[in-house]
């Protein structure tokens, strides 16, 4: 957990992506949107029964709850919205559409009076849109859920990594800003939260967590499983204690509070917390069990005591090929021993050949993709 002050992000450059161009297929039962990718792919942005598509996407991200406000990445033609119209939803709904050339065919398929007039609908053009008017003139109190069009989340990640990432902006000074006190559980940056929740919804594996602290990285985590609608197993390690003297998040009781920041988001079903160390014989046959059960690991994340080579050396062998790696304090001031043991244990994988490096952000956190 750094304490350090913001420095830039570090990450690798890369080719100015050429542009996906969007235009209607009408050929189906149904209109759907069409995605010519740079590679000349195509992807439809709705299935062959969109409304069959958009019911059961409802049901497996909302489950049984009817939450006051909805953000939607990936508009298309609308199709989520009638979902909606169906489960007798009264929600506001804030949708980021990445690719605005879909927007004059979404409007042109039906009237949207009924949502645009009365509020319920705000539309952010373009996956770096600014939605920080939309987010002020909703206000919510709560963070709502984060729902990806499926075509989108399949065939797109790196688009809707952006489009979560203009959200994470949107908030930036208003009263879910992730930074004010009062809504602050994590010294992790923003930037870095809003990833490992993209990566979390994308995880196709069980989610191992070392060192949660109070669970800033655990709330993201679980939210994204959630918001996919997915089963993904989460176990988050954590050895718990008091740390009064924390500068911004003193806890008496971390595990407690721990617990607490989940349970009153709605998010403790989403996480097994083991109380003890990474090297517990109980956690790895936990670990174990999991991985024999659910497949290998498809995120590991370590911010704990910047022994990360001891981290590795037990939870690297269950890791899948493209497993997401989250390792916090690689740089930080104020903790050089630890700092320097993170980046020589990082530095060992890529060396060895094994992590493809995907840049240092926020505060000093190193991600990378796992090659075994």
């Amino acid at each position: 957990m750094s304490t350090a002050t913001m420095s830039p992000s570090v990450v690798p450059s890369r080719p100015a992506p050429r542009p996906v161009v969007i235009d209607l297929d009408s050929r189906g039962p149904w209109p759907t949107l069409r995605a010519r990718k740079a590679d000349n792919t195509t992807v439809w942005l709705h299935a062959y029964q969109p409304h069959d598509e958009a019911d059961q996407w409802l049901t497996a991200s909302l489950r049984e709850t009817d939450p006051p406000v909805i953000v939607v990445i990936g508009l298309g033609l609308g199709y989520v919205l009638e979902a909606l119209e169906r489960r007798g939803s009264r929600a506001t709904v804030l949708a980021f559409e990445p690719f605005p050339d879909g927007l004059p065919h979404f409007h042109a398929r039906r009237d949207w009076s009924a949502w645009t007039d009365s509020g319920r609908l705000h539309i952010v053009a373009g996956a770096d849109g600014d939605g920080a008017a939309a987010w002020a003139a909703i206000d919510p109190e709560v963070m709502p859920p984060v729902l990806v069009n499926p075509s989108l989340a399949r065939a797109f990640s790196s688009v809707v990594a952006s489009c979560r990432m203009a959200l994470t902006r949107a908030r930036f000074g208003s009263r879910l800003d992730l930074q004010t006190v009062e809504v602050k559980q994590s010294m992790l940056h923003p930037a870095v939260l809003t990833a490992i929740e993209h990566f979390a919804a994308g995880a196709t594996g069980p989610i191992i967590e070392v060192g949660a602290y109070v669970g800033g990285a655990t709330i993201a985590m679980a939210r994204g499983v959630r918001d996919v609608g997915r089963t993904t197993p989460i176990i988050t390690i954590e050895r718990g204690g008091a740390y009064l003297e924390h500068p911004q998040l003193p806890s008496a009781d971390i595990c407690a509070d721990l617990e607490h920041n989940l349970k009153v988001r709605g998010l403790d079903t989403f996480v097994h917390l083991h109380r003890g160390l990474s090297t517990d014989a109980a956690v790895l046959d936990l670990v174990r069990d999991t991985v024999a059960a659910h497949g290998p690991i498809g995120l590991l994340c370590l911010d704990a005591d910047g022994l990360v080579q001891r981290d590795f050396d037990l939870y690297l062998p269950w890791c899948a090929a493209g497993c997401v790696l989250v390792v916090d304090d690689y740089a930080a001031t104020g903790l050089h021993e630890k700092a320097l043991s993170t980046q020589q244990g990082v530095q060992r994988l890529i060396d060895a050949g094994k992590a493809f490096s995907l840049g240092v952000h926020g505060y000093g956190t190193w991600m990378g993709l796992y090659h075994p």
